[in-house]
């Protein structure tokens, strides 16, 4: 037999999909609604659902009207270590365009100008053509490599 003191109260969570609901009722429910319906001891904080989503009053049998809180996590922010860069490449034609930036421009240069994470050797363009200065809103002036691929010389056998 399970003793609960009178009048004390537990909160309990349950989460489902990207939403967490949380609700404190009376303990000595406590049993048949982690049994019954799935939920467990503790807040929708403690799992990392932080953010208000609402509140709902959800009818239950025996007990009645239970307020149940909803809460979804904060959106992830993606951190990149101060000063950290990031060397990307984009390939127009024949030839192959490298700058390194500071990471923290990276998603923008990949969302919005086409670049990808890499050098230009690492997709075959080794030989030197030249560096130019490209102005780039929000990032200011910008070095830009440019490589080409070396000449494929023809081997013929002779005889």
């Amino acid at each position: 037999i399970e003793t609960v003191a009178v009048g004390s109260d537990v909160t309990l969570y349950k989460i489902s999909g990207d939403e967490c609901g949380e609700s404190t009722l009376d303990a000595k429910y406590e049993s048949a609604a982690i049994s019954f319906a799935g939920l467990k001891e503790g807040t929708c904080a403690s799992q990392g659902y932080t953010v208000d989503d609402g509140t709902t009053v959800e009818k239950v049998p025996v007990i009645g009207s239970v307020t149940v809180h909803k809460y979804t996590k904060a959106a992830e922010i993606e951190t990149v270590a101060v000063g950290s860069d990031v060397t990307l490449y984009k390939i127009s034609g024949d030839e192959c365009g490298e700058s390194t930036l500071d990471a923290k421009y990276e998603s923008a240069a990949i969302s919005f100008a086409g670049l990808k994470e890499g050098t230009c050797a690492s997709q075959g363009y080794t030989v030197d053509d030249g560096t130019t200065v490209e102005k780039v809103p929000v990032i200011g002036s910008v070095t830009v490599h440019k490589y080409t691929k070396a000449a494929e010389i023809e081997t013929v056998a002779v005889g």
